[in-house]
């Protein structure tokens, strides 16, 4: 305890030992409580936009530190602090876009019960300058049950929800130390309000971009079937559209980083078109399926099985078959690359099709 009475950080505190020892005692006491409820609500928070597909930057948590504590103490008259106080508990939800956040409230809504919510907007410049954020006040709700959460059903714990460039904006505002337009110089007043526009403008128009990326991705499957799609360049979407018309009865590939990987390994061999991918599937299509079969044995014996090949995989095996400078980009085992020399020696199966 001398320690904590002694630390540079929480010089207010044997002012406030002396007066109001109890809080600090309490404050003590509740705080590995505050920090549970922390990981609850965070684990909740991104477990449910996992399952909504809702991409995010970030989910950070903290319990308020002793010395914030007394500070709130010491410059406001609380009658039932620890009722009054709401934010002891935080958590901070940064999204990508600004139409995320009305997706993240209605987790909030929907998996705790909501005591409050404020918009803490940018507008109120003699608050706090540039800063603009969605706050909810919750407690755990009624499904939360068990002696895990006795202790924690009680307890409020504050959420803010950010876009990545609010979340920048904030961070930096923090550093400067403005709280208060009047402590700015007004030159910087006029730089900073320049600023904020700039980074809403931002926001919007990266809020635009995904609109246009959504209604390209709609064309690619609304023109999938047909002869327009093959001359289409090849990027990301395409890709993954391309590998659901090559293969349409393979199971569906869904992580993102498989797609880039082949992509990087594609990139210096001039596939620049989706029709460059379709001669090379149409090409390998007569032992597309030999191969594949060949190279599962081959990695039952590695230990390791695949039950099924996705449409990408297929994809990817194909190039192998019929691109050997692929072979080399995509780092092919010794064992695929000896089932693939074989047949590389009886070419007249390439491209025929099965009797």
């Amino acid at each position: 305890m001398d320690n904590i009475i002694q630390s540079p950080k929480t010089s207010l505190l044997p002012e406030i030992w002396r007066d109001k020892p109890e809080f600090v005692y309490e404050y003590l006491k509740r705080k590995p409580y505050y920090e549970r409820l922390c990981l609850e609500v965070a684990f909740v928070i991104e477990n449910a936009l996992r399952e909504r597909n809702i991409e995010y930057s970030a989910v950070t948590h903290r319990v308020k530190e002793l010395d914030s504590f007394i500070e709130k103490l010491k410059r406001k008259q609380y009658k039932d602090i620890f009722n009054e106080i709401t934010d002891l508990a935080g958590i901070r939800v940064i999204c990508l876009y600004t139409s995320d956040i009305k997706k993240i409230e209605r987790i909030i809504h929907e998996e705790f019960n909501l005591i409050e919510k404020v918009y803490k907007q940018n507008s109120n410049k003699s608050y706090r300058l540039g800063y603009s954020a969605m706050h909810f006040i919750v407690r755990l709700g009624d499904e939360f049950s068990g002696a895990r959460y006795d202790s924690l059903k009680d307890l409020t714990c504050e959420i803010q929800t950010r876009t990545v460039l609010q979340d920048a904006w904030a961070v930096i505002d923090h550093h400067l130390m403005y709280k208060q337009r009047s402590l700015v110089p007004e030159e910087l007043c006029r730089r900073i309000d320049n600023l904020s526009d700039v980074l809403e403008e931002a926001d919007m128009k990266f809020e635009e971009i995904r609109k246009e990326r959504h209604a390209y991705v709609r064309k690619l499957e609304k023109t999938r079937s047909s002869r327009t799609f093959l001359a289409m360049e090849i990027n990301l979407d395409s890709f993954k559209a391309f590998c659901e018309r090559a293969f349409p009865e393979a199971p569906k590939e869904t992580e993102i980083t498989y797609f880039n990987r082949v992509l990087k390994w594609m990139e210096p061999l001039h596939y620049n078109h989706l029709k460059d991918l379709d001669r090379a599937v149409k090409k390998a299509s007569p032992i597309l399926d030999d191969v594949i079969a060949e190279l599962g044995v081959v990695m039952v014996e590695r230990g390791i099985e695949i039950k099924s090949w996705t449409n990408l995989a297929r994809v990817q095996i194909s190039l192998a078959i019929t691109n050997k400078e692929f072979r080399n980009t995509s780092e092919a085992s010794p064992g695929f690359i000896k089932i693939l020399e074989k047949y590389d020696r009886i070419p007249e199966k390439m491209g025929k099709k099965k009797g």
